[in-house]
């Protein structure tokens, strides 16, 4: 018995050993992120991956419109500072708060304002330049923080790269589209819904409506960002 824990003690310390002793990652990768949103909640999630990531060797970059949340952090930071025009409306998001709009109507409101912003930050001249500047091969991997402007995922095109998308709460509206979950408004409850399981039989009901919502929302979502292409 004694022999038995000292050589599972061994064989962790040396297993300790050899993990500090060798290089954190043999090939680093080149890591894009981009995090096009103003909100710091946000943000810290997206930054906190980025720094997971460039602390075990790889070469991160991360593109943002507000200033780093992690000013000591290990990647690197390309701040994007949008013209005054192109910023959040926040007079928009007042109004939305003030009139006690329903969920569906607010988050039209909101994602309209985050499309345009998103649309906004690609034809900033830093943005420009530093898509010129880099092309296909250029990274080897984009992680893409997702607030309604899936639009900006053609720059996994751009650099011919695999794309990670981060999203903050539970997968709802083109979420599942993209990760290709299926709706099941029965015993799911959706984002708008604001249900908890289990359901009874207005609950399911009462789901169902909102996820027939939900598909007409991505619907209205996918006309707008066709918008953006005319």
């Amino acid at each position: 018995m004694f022999f038995t824990k000292l050589n599972i003690f061994t064989v962790a310390l040396l297993t300790s050993c050899s993990c500090l002793g060798r290089p954190q990652t043999d090939v680093p990768s080149r890591i894009l992120g981009l995090f096009v949103t103003y909100s710091k909640s946000h943000m810290l999630v997206y930054c906190t991956v980025a720094e997971h990531l460039a602390r075990v060797g790889h070469n991160v970059t991360v593109i943002g419109i507000i200033e780093n949340v992690y000013p000591n952090a290990n990647y690197k930071y390309l701040h994007l500072q949008l013209p005054k025009g192109d910023r959040l409306d926040n007079n928009a998001l007042r109004r939305v708060i003030n009139r006690r709009h329903s969920f569906i109507q607010s988050l039209i409101v909101t994602t309209r304002e985050y499309m345009r912003m998103a649309n906004a930050s690609l034809w900033q001249p830093e943005m420009r330049e530093f898509l010129r500047d880099r092309r296909a091969g250029a990274y080897d991997l984009l992680l893409f923080g997702y607030v309604m402007n899936e639009f900006q995922m053609g720059l996994a095109a751009h650099f011919q790269c695999p794309i990670v998308v981060l999203w903050v709460v539970q997968p709802a509206l083109q979420v599942n589209r993209f990760v290709g979950n299926s709706v099941e408004p029965n015993y799911v409850p959706t984002l708008t819904s604001r249900l908890q399981q289990p359901l009874n039989f207005m609950g399911r009901l009462k789901n169902y409506i909102n996820a027939l919502l939900e598909e007409l929302l991505v619907l209205y979502l996918d006309y707008c960002a066709g918008q953006l292409y005319m």
